[in-house]
């Protein structure tokens, strides 16, 4: 079946709806192609042909997907090691570059077993410290496995 439309730009979300199935009282039956066209003063010409591009991806339920466990062990991660060091630097920090960076970072991070941490860096208080699921709010928040973490913060 096709469906025609000429009612202008206006129309695509009425053309995508109708592909869809979502058109309510609308809906045109057995909706498989749209085309619009807008023919406009002075010669503007705009034809278009829509088709779903994928209508078998559509109609399949989205599977769940397991989220990672979190842990309160701090040792199980790579990073952790890491941050011991960041911290400790942080709290030796002679060339004051915790008063240049002044911020508050989170990292989530993902081990291979597929645990999930929190750490929050705070940059902007103090000299500074690293918390295992600590309760600042973060101005950025990094999600990323283990061992990505270790790769950018060791270079």
């Amino acid at each position: 079946m096709f469906l025609y439309n000429f009612l202008g730009i206006a129309q695509c979300s009425e053309l995508y709806w109708q592909l869809l199935g979502k058109a309510d009282k609308r809906q045109v039956p057995g909706a498989k192609v749209a085309l619009q066209q807008n023919i406009g003063l002075g010669g503007a010409v705009i034809v278009a042909l829509y088709k779903q591009g994928f209508p078998k991806t559509s109609q399949t339920p989205k599977k769940e997907v397991a989220k990672p466990t979190t842990d309160k062990d701090p040792t199980i991660f790579k990073v952790y090691k890491v941050f011991k060091i960041l911290e400790e630097a942080m709290l030796d920090d002679k060339e004051n570059i915790i008063e240049r960076v002044r911020g508050i970072y989170c990292f989530k991070v993902t081990n291979a077993q597929g645990k999930e941490g929190m750490w929050i860096i705070d940059a902007k208080n103090g000299k500074g410290s690293i918390t295992f699921y600590g309760t600042g709010k973060p101005d950025v928040t990094f999600t990323m496995k283990d061992d990505d973490v270790v790769e950018l913060i060791s270079g």
